[in-house]
């Protein structure tokens, strides 16, 4: 069983490494219970979605040149 002192020490631990990173990169740098995410925008959805199908566009591409995907050596 932990002592009080540990876990005060494990959360003053954890807000010095949170207190570093907001002034480093600001509070968008991470994301906690109290900084949740900000949900996206009809714009970025879109923009993520077009660029998942180019990946997905591009992957087909490849599986239908080579099947085995470079999984086993040809030969």
């Amino acid at each position: 069983m932990r002592t009080f002192k540990e876990l005060r020490e494990k959360v003053s631990a954890f807000d010095f490494v949170k207190s570093k990173i907001e002034k480093e990169v600001g509070k968008s740098g991470y994301v906690s219970k109290d900084n949740p995410r900000k949900p996206q925008s009809d714009a970025e959805k879109a923009k993520v979605r077009a660029h998942q199908a180019k990946i997905d566009k591009e992957n087909a591409a490849a599986r239908a040149k080579d099947p085995s995907q470079g999984r086993y050596p040809k030969g």
